[in-house]
């Protein structure tokens, strides 16, 4: 019988391999562990939740989408604590071991536990096309086709780890943990140097740990970072645009870390304890429609529990256009002082 732990381990290193559900499945197989079948099967249990039905009704943008969704996945890459939705949930502190000399009282330390309830969200990304053209990805090959996937998929899970750091959206987790912000006192090398180092601090002031931590960075920060010159070296020679090492601790870059709106622009770093999140993942939802009628706006203005306001409508179905929609379900619980940040990096 695979115990929790052992699934866990096994899993993440099929999930390293590869970020696919059902492809890692694949994996799990061919690798000839003892327990594959078992730890294949939890994957295909995480594929059948992707409403695989959308996928087939979407045509083949659909399956690319599942493919481009492994690199936009913020939340998936950091490996948060699974969580379940409509359960109470636990996320917790760090307990303090100690030796125990002869005759002398054993150490104590307080555990403190955040209990509640992971809250359902949804994030989408729906974008219009002619519907020639979606009948050109068809016949064109994989690259429009892909052009098209990675587009719905990096704008969803954007949407989603915008979310999950918005310091102003009360569900984020950075405003669940309750953290105080550091001002970012510059950008020079020396600035960032001692940001760092406070924010380091802060974190590990929180009873988090530094062997479960993970930094998250803006495209337009780790850039940055990577040029920056402190008397002609490179300043942080381990940051690339795809993430890295910062102090030794991993880095995982994300558009959600931009501040939205933000003139200059700016953005956030958030350093995370990825043992004190608990993050469900949901169902993936991709739906195509040529029979909508849509707002095609930004900030749009129907609504089915409030008020409308009446708005200039486009039939899909009359400008022979196709509305392609992706929908991903999640949720989170950050555990108090779990997620520190430093704001206007």
């Amino acid at each position: 019988m695979l115990t929790a732990g052992h699934l866990a381990g096994k899993a993440a290193i099929a999930s390293a391999m590869v970020d696919v559900p059902a492809m890692a499945a694949g994996y799990a197989r061919s690798a000839r562990w003892l327990d594959g079948e078992e730890v294949a099967k939890h994957f295909e249990q995480k594929a059948a939740a992707i409403a695989t039905s959308d996928i087939a009704n979407i045509g083949t943008v659909g399956g690319d989408f599942l493919e481009s969704a492994g690199a936009s996945a913020l939340l998936d890459r950091l490996r948060l604590q699974p969580g379940a939705l409509s359960t109470r949930t636990f996320v917790g502190g760090q307990a303090v071991g100690a030796r125990v000399d002869e005759g002398k009282g054993m150490r104590t330390s307080f555990l403190a536990v955040t209990q509640g309830q992971l809250q359902p969200l949804i994030h989408q990304a729906t974008t219009v096309v002619t519907g020639e053209l979606l009948a050109l990805a068809a016949r064109s090959g994989v690259g429009l086709q892909r052009y098209l996937a990675e587009t719905l998929a990096k704008a969803a899970y954007d949407a989603e780890a915008t979310s999950f750091l918005d310091a102003s959206f009360a569900g984020s987790a950075v405003s669940q943990s309750g953290a105080t912000p550091i001002a970012s006192s510059g950008n020079t090398a020396a600035n960032i140097d001692t940001d760092l180092a406070a924010l380091v601090a802060a974190y590990l002031a929180a009873n988090n740990s530094l062997e479960s931590a993970a930094l998250i960075l803006s495209p337009a920060a780790a850039v940055r970072l990577s040029f920056l010159r402190s008397s002609g070296t490179i300043a942080f020679p381990g940051i690339t645009v795809l993430g890295g090492t910062l102090g030794g601790l991993p880095v995982f870059v994300s558009s959600g870390a931009d501040v939205a709106g933000a003139s200059p622009a700016e953005s956030i770093v958030a350093l995370v304890d990825r043992r004190r999140v608990s993050y469900w993942s949901g169902e993936i939802e991709l739906l195509r429609s040529n029979e909508a009628t849509l707002q095609l706006a930004d900030s749009v203005t129907q609504s089915s529990v409030a008020t409308v306001t009446a708005t200039s409508l486009v039939s899909m179905f009359q400008a022979n256009a196709v509305a392609l929609s992706a929908r991903i379900h999640s949720g989170w619980l950050a555990a108090e002082g779990s997620v520190q940040i430093i704001e206007g990096f």
